[in-house]
């Protein structure tokens, strides 16, 4: 994820995403808090709070210097900017929330509209996949002869092509099911118990 983030009083952040990390263009961050010298501002930042990107700005590919949250906090701390407090609050109850949530942050309702509604069917996918885990060929039969449809339809649905509330209740129970007997069978402390059980019959 690439993003540039806005705000009228602090201007243009990009906002990279890399490490399982939110990563904030050093440049940037240094000019909204007042720093005059970069290089100067990132000396006191720990190697780990520092990445180097490359990123496409003024019609090439240029290394930016970016900071995690952790690097962005103590320039934080440190700005004498009178201003720094109220943008660590936007950018901790704002920008970070809404990165985290749906990938991106933006004043404009469309984008943020757009981007809510590719957050909703990521979570979806993830939900369709893991219930599909936990189901085998036999039980797509089954749930097609029980809604009188084709194993391709079932199937569609566990893929999320077509909606079917009725049919996805019928696979999420016994995919539910199949991972209840996947945890008593086939992990240690289940095949222990179940072992335990059989010797004092």
């Amino acid at each position: 994820m690439s993003n540039i983030i806005t705000h009228p009083q602090f201007g243009e952040i990009r906002v990279k995403q890399a490490k399982n990390e939110i990563w904030f263009c050093a440049k940037d961050v240094c000019g909204s808090l007042g720093y005059a010298d970069t290089e100067v501002a990132l000396r006191k930042l720990e190697d780990d709070e520092k990445l180097l990107r490359k990123i496409y700005a003024s019609g090439q590919y240029r290394q930016y210097m970016f900071i995690n949250e952790s690097g962005l906090y103590a320039l934080i701390l440190r700005s004498n900017k009178p201003e720094a407090r109220k943008f660590r609050k936007w950018v901790t109850s704002e920008v970070l929330p809404s990165i985290r949530k749906y990938g991106t942050y933006s004043t404009d309702p469309k984008i943020m509209s757009r981007a809510k509604a590719r957050a909703e069917q990521k979570v979806v996918r993830e939900m369709l996949s893991e219930v599909g885990s936990h189901l085998s060929r036999t039980d797509i039969k089954l749930v097609a002869k029980q809604c009188r449809t084709t194993e391709w339809q079932v199937e569609k649905v566990l893929r999320g092509e077509i909606k079917d509330t009725y049919m996805l209740q019928l696979l999420y129970a016994r995919s539910t099911g199949n991972k209840i007997l996947e945890s008593q069978f086939y992990t240690a402390s289940g095949a222990q118990k179940l072992m335990d059980e059989l010797k004092n019959r």
